[in-house]
């Protein structure tokens, strides 16, 4: 009875110790999960999950690069906390019904560098339907996605160097299936 008890809680202990060796060598590894933080813009009708550790940017009003309906992120790299990776935006505007997906697609492009290369593909979001457009050249390259909500149309873009495109897709695809648009509720009429 007692070697049965020991091997028992022998095996249980190493259970257990394989158990944490094979989870904290699992978030070492690029691509997994990463911790997420909610990040909820009631002022632009949206929230979204992303990376903990990507910093959103504080863009000074007299800037030139600043724009009340941006958000931006500084996308930090997940082996080197002082790297920067990239940046990430989303843009928010007043639906304008007379606006497709390609013209809103169109505009925000005309502001931004154009890139050697770019492929244009509809895709469906749980949020709803979506025109995504990747570009790139021998440094950079750009994901960029136009959503068309209920009460307003939303610009996703992630800048990166090219280099880091498979290790950032997996992250920009999670934020892109997170966003969600923020609708008020219906005013009672009296």
């Amino acid at each position: 009875m007692g070697r049965k008890l020991i091997r028992l809680l022998l095996f249980s202990c190493i259970g257990i110790l394989l158990t944490g060796c094979i989870s904290s060598v699992a978030k070492q590894q690029p691509g997994n999960d990463v911790n997420e933080q909610l990040y909820i813009d009631a002022r632009l009708s949206f929230a979204i999950k992303h990376p903990l550790n990507w910093e959103r940017l504080q863009t000074p009003v007299s800037s030139p690069k600043y724009s009340a309906d941006t958000v931006r992120w500084e996308i930090k790299d997940l082996q080197s906390k002082d790297r920067g990776a990239g940046v990430m935006l989303i843009r928010s505007r007043l639906s304008d019904t007379e606006k497709q997906l390609t013209d809103l697609l169109s505009n925000y492009l005309s502001t931004v560098p154009e890139l050697e290369s770019g492929k244009v593909e509809k895709i469906e979001l749980p949020s709803g339907d979506a025109l995504k457009l990747l570009g790139h050249d021998k440094k950079y390259g750009r994901l960029t996605i136009a959503i068309k909500g209920q009460e307003r149309d939303f610009i996703l873009s992630l800048e990166y160097p090219s280099s880091r495109f498979d290790e950032l897709l997996p992250f920009f695809q999670d934020i892109a299936n997170s966003f969600t648009e923020i609708v008020p509720p219906a005013k009672d009429s009296k």
